[in-house]
């Protein structure tokens, strides 16, 4: 549940992150998925990362940092506190998202795991289900105001 609960939120943080900060500043800073990933692979996993590859994680942060910064400077986007609440939500979206990832990886290596498909097959049934009230809640919400607007015209 634990992983769904993980997916469900980056879901929102990154239909938020993308809102927020454009597209294209977007997938700059979703990018960073990859350190995060490695960064929490090295923590929790024991990955052995080595010095080549922390070259490249360090390569990448660079690169997503100066696309980011230049992203921000470009006209025609939106504003720059916006951008910057936006590289925040994206940021945390692929904090999520990876420590979903990390989640699964780990719960799959331990001694009588489920299988990756069992996994993320209810990882994606929370997911789902959450989607769905939500969308019950608000179409009732919406019939409920149509309801409140129009019953006045109905009984006159």
């Amino acid at each position: 549940m634990l992983i769904g609960v993980l997916e469900t939120m980056g879901f929102v943080l990154s239909l938020s992150g993308i809102t927020l900060a454009g597209s294209g500043l977007y997938q700059v800073v979703y990018s960073s998925i990859v350190i995060w990933i490695a960064l929490l692979s090295r923590m929790f996993l024991k990955t052995n990362i080595t010095a080549s590859q922390w070259l490249a994680i360090l390569i990448v942060t660079g690169g997503v940092s100066v696309s980011a910064w230049g992203s921000l400077s470009s006209t025609g986007g939106p504003s720059l506190s916006t951008s910057f609440y936006g590289i925040v939500v994206t940021l945390s979206c692929t904090l999520v998202y990876a420590t979903s990832y990390i989640s699964s990886e780990k719960l799959i290596n331990l001694p009588n795991a489920p299988s990756p498909q069992t996994v993320q097959g209810f990882g994606g049934l929370f997911s789902f289900s959450a989607a769905a009230i939500y969308v019950l809640v608000l179409a009732a919400s919406f019939r409920f105001n149509f309801l409140c607007l129009h019953s006045s015209s109905l009984f006159a």
